[in-house]
This record gives C-alpha cells, sequence and structure tokens, in this order.
C-alpha cells in the first residue's frame, strides 16, 4: 500500500507513522510517497522500516506523472491519501487502485471563497474515493459539510509517553509544542506567560515565528525565563511541566495535546475547531483566544499539577495500527 504525503517533516502524521511501525499487521507492507525535494524526516521514516519514494509536487504536471509511474509499477492494493493539497489530482491519479482512501488531518474551510477550491475538488474528485477518514470528531463535523461521511480514528502518540514516570504534583514551568505559524497562535500564549513571568519550553521550528513571537520569546530569554527555543522532543520537557499550552486557532486533532493528556499534564487549548473534542476531558480548560482569559487560567491549571492517572481516549500506536489496519484489509 501506498501513503501519499507532502514534504516529509518532523510533524504529525509523520511521527505518528514511525510510531504505528511495530504495530502494523504483518500482512501490510507500506510505502511512503514524499512530494517534493527536502525531506528531512525521511532518514527516520526509513530507519523506521519504510520504504520512501518522492515525486514532485502535485501542484505540477510533473508531480501527477510522477504519482501514476508510481502506482503503475508498485500496482498496490490500496493508496491512502494524505496530503490536503491537489487532491483531486491525487485521486484520479489512483482511481484504478482496489481502494483509494483519504485522511482528511485538519478543519479546512467549507464557507467563502477559500472552500471554493475544497467544493470543486470533493465534487469531482470523490467519487474515486472509497473510504474516508478524520482523526477526531471536530474534523468529521466540518467534513460532513461538504457532503463527507468519514471515519474517525483518532490520532495516536509514541509508547515512550505510556513508559515516562510522571509524578503527581505542581510543575514550574509551561510548554509549547509545535512549529510556529499563523494558525498555532502561539503569541498568544507567550504574551499571557511575560505577563505572568512563568517559565516556557517551546518545542517548535520557529522559521515562520512573526516579529511579535520572537520579540516575546526574546523577552523571556532576558529575564531567564526561557528554558528552551527551537525544534526538540517534546518528551523530554513535557514530564515535569505545570501546563500545556495549546492556542492554535484551528487543528485536525493535536497530536502534542494528546500526549501532554497521556503524561496526565494540565492542558489550556484555544476553544476552536479541532480542540473542541477536548473540552470535556478532566484537566483541560477550553479558552477563548484572548489574553485576559488566558492570564487568569494558566495558574488555575498549575494549581489543578500533573495526575498521570486522569482519564483521557486511548491514544496509543497499536490501537491506531489497529484500526487503521481494519480498513486497509477489508
Amino acid at each position: 500500500m501506498l501513503h501519499l504525503l507532502g514534504a516529509l517533516r518532523p510533524s504529525g502524521m509523520e511521527r505518528m507513522l514511525v510510531s504505528a511501525a511495530p504495530h502494523w499487521d504483518t500482512r501490510l507492507r507500506h510505502t511512503l510517497i514524499g512530494q517534493g525535494d527536502i525531506h528531512p524526516f525521511r532518514d527516520t521514516l526509513e530507519s523506521a522500516g519504510y520504504r520512501v519514494l518522492s515525486i514532485p509536487s502535485l501542484r505540477t504536471r510533473a508531480g501527477g506523472h510522477g504519482l501514476r509511474q508510481v502506482i503503475a509499477a508498485e500496482r498496490p492494493d490500496v493508496v491512502h491519501i494524505h496530503s490536503e493539497g491537489a487532491s483531486l489530482r491525487s485521486a484520479l491519479s489512483a482511481r484504478h487502485t482496489a481502494l483509494v482512501m483519504r485522511t482528511v488531518h485538519n478543519v479546512f474551510p467549507v464557507r467563502g471563497r477559500a472552500s471554493w477550491s475544497r467544493r470543486a475538488q470533493a465534487a469531482l474528485g470523490d467519487s474515486h474515493v472509497g473510504k474516508f477518514v478524520a482523526p477526531s470528531p471536530d474534523v468529521a463535523e466540518n467534513e460532513r459539510r461538504i457532503g463527507r461521511d468519514p471515519e474517525v480514528i483518532y490520532n495516536w502518540i509514541a509508547d515512550e509517553f505510556f513508559t515516562t514516570e510522571v509524578s503527581q504534583g505542581i510543575g514550574d514551568y509551561a510548554v509549547i509544542v509545535g512549529n510556529a505559524s499563523p494558525i498555532k497562535n502561539q503569541a498568544l500564549a507567550l504574551r499571557a506567560l511575560v505577563e505572568l513571568g512563568i517559565p516556557v519550553a517551546h518545542v517548535g521550528d520557529l522559521g515562520r515565528a512573526s516579529g511579535e513571537e520572537i520579540a516575546l520569546l526574546r523577552a523571556l530569554e532576558s529575564r531567564g525565563l526561557l528554558l528552551h527555543s527551537g525544534p526538540g522532543d517534546p518528551i523530554e520537557w513535557l514530564p515535569e511541566a505545570g501546563a500545556y499550552l495549546m492556542p492554535s486557532r484551528h487543528e485536525g486533532m493535536g497530536v502534542a495535546l494528546a500526549e501532554a493528556l497521556a503524561l496526565g499534564i494540565p492542558a489550556l487549548v484555544g476553544d476552536t475547531p479541532g480542540l473542541r473534542w477536548a473540552r470535556a476531558l478532566p484537566g483541560v480548560s477550553s479558552l477563548a483566544l484572548e489574553v485576559a482569559e488566558w492570564i487568569e487560567a494558566i495558574p488555575r491549571a498549575f494549581a489543578l499539577g500533573r495526575d498521570p492517572q486522569r482519564e483521557h481516549p486511548d491514544f496509543s500506536a497499536r490501537r491506531g495500527a489497529r484500526e487503521y489496519g481494519a480498513l486497509y484489509l477489508t
């Protein structure tokens, strides 16, 4: 089977594929296809046991031709489309495969001008897709607005988050995980932390950080409050954290949020699409994207303390591999 991804980076689905590698049904043979020339996570995926190929971007004719060539050579039973861009070209290229699956990994627009392309591609390409999957109820609800009926399979996290020892107690620093971008909206949490004088470990690429985000990080650093900034492994910082902060404008499901919940870390999240599925869970506070509200809520989250026994959905990679495997083998 073929998994069609975008550029292979250390983000959501790529990390999930690595953690699922030991748990796949042995009848399944997985080949990954990355688009473009920049694949910083390729070696990690290959080390996990995956065969990895690359084609030009599917936004180009060369990409469509490359995908058709790979499908003709590999003759897969399943083509699993993960990338949102050029989804129509992907579906048409794979239409003669026994099963074309598509996971919609985020809450994409279904209203306004930005939704026109999605609706047009859905109208033309969805007839070639046999199964749709969403990583959270929020994404599934959003996709139903354009006529899709996806099955919900929650994202999963690495096994180490279930084996790492976490003590009950109150931490003295916050953690933010994710590559900086307007969607992640990390400036909101950073402004609250500067105001409160709380240390933070920021784990993520700052390549797309705004000027405000850089200035806020420098302000924290000048006061000795910036414990880490840049790429890294969340497992190094989450187990002793006092709170996890995720003020995103929208998400698909939030792998880092699941990591925090598995460790029993109090979590503050935006009351936004892709995060609302978690707001009823113990230890989770769902907040409007207003700095004043976060300034009030962060100390309450710290006072709540870590509790690894808090209930949460099954985020295990074994469960995710089993549920996807059942669809692949149907």
